[in-house]
This record gives structure tokens, sequence and C-alpha cells, in this order.
């Protein structure tokens, strides 16, 4: 992924001169996105990347985004990412915004999937550590609350990997729509 020209993107408001960076890219029928920091003076540093699965794969735990829309925001300076996408009988959608009251480079992403059948037990958005980033840049990853959830998320790290877990409780009677909400925010 970390070749590819992207399709569109967005950015954080810039501190310091700096900003956080959500490049969208297409990956057979799917979208699939990383996240760069973008220096003072113009450079980059990759920091994640979205795991996908391949053309045709389908996973009913994992977003399968297929268009990306980009657009103002009305109420404020910057931009917000829409993206939706359909796997199996689950419908997603995500949205990417800058973090209007951040005092460092913040993107928040609101994830949701409409689940139409029982069996689903959990909804995962995996990302890929890039190499570059562990040696020059500092992240953090913080979930934020939803009241109309029936349980908050969870973070996993390991050294290579970072994945965003939803369960999916007893709760969440199907059809239901489940959803998550994460920053991702440059130290």
């Amino acid at each position: 992924m970390a070749d590819e020209s992207p399709n569109a993107f967005i950015e954080s408001l810039a501190v310091d001169g700096r900003r956080l960076r959500v490049e969208f890219l297409q990956l057979g029928d799917r979208i699939g996105h990383r996240v760069l920091a973008v220096h003072a003076d113009g450079s980059k540093a990759v920091l994640l990347a979205s795991q996908e699965l391949a053309s045709g794969e389908e996973s009913p735990e994992a977003p399968a985004l297929q268009s990306v829309h980009v657009q103002p925001l009305v109420d404020r300076a910057g931009e917000l990412a829409a993206l939706v996408g359909m796997s199996g009988a689950n419908h997603w959608s995500f949205i990417v915004e800058p973090d209007a009251e951040a005092k460092a480079p913040r993107l928040i992403f609101d994830a949701a999937c409409r689940i139409k059948r029982a069996g689903l037990v959990r909804m995962v958005s995996r990302y890929a550590r890039a190499a570059e980033a562990v040696r020059a840049e500092r992240f953090r990853f913080e979930l934020l609350p939803l009241s109309d959830q029936s349980i908050a998320p969870r973070i996993e790290e390991s050294d290579a990997e970072i994945a965003i877990i939803r369960e999916i409780t007893p709760g969440d009677v199907a059809p239901t729509t489940v959803r998550w909400r994460y920053a991702i925010e440059l130290v």
C-alpha cells in the first residue's frame, strides 16, 4: 500500500506546522487507507495502513469499504471523508474528520455496521504499523464514548498491529447498527 497514489485524502488542522493525514487508496474492489504524519517542512512519514481483505474475500467482521467521498465541513475549517461499502449482509459506513478542539494534530474515526443477521461475534478495524513510524513518530489511539451503544470497543496492540475490536453482545439483536469511534493523534 505504501507506493500507491491516493484517490483522496483529508488532514487534521495544523498544529506547529504538523498535520495528520489520511490517504484513501483503491485496493481491488476495496478502499483502504493509510495514516501519515506531515511535518512542517512538508515531508511525510507513514504511520499506519489499514489491513484490507483481498478482492472477492468476505469477512463479516472486517469493514469492506468500496466508495469514498470527501466534502468540506460546513461549520468549521477542514474536510470530512465518508466511506460506505457492503460485505455479505453487512453494510458499512466510515467517517473521518479533523478534531477542531484538539491541541495536537488529531483525526476522529467513526465506524458503523448495519448487521442484518444474527451470528456475528465482533467487528474489527485492523492497522499494520509502518516500520518507518516506529523510528520517526509517536502517535496514540483513543477510544471515544458513544452513549447509544451496549458495549465499548477495546484496543489490542502488538509490535506489528493495532486492532480496534467491538464485540457483539446479546443486546445487539439483528437487525441493528453497531458503532465505534476512536481518535488518532500525533504526540
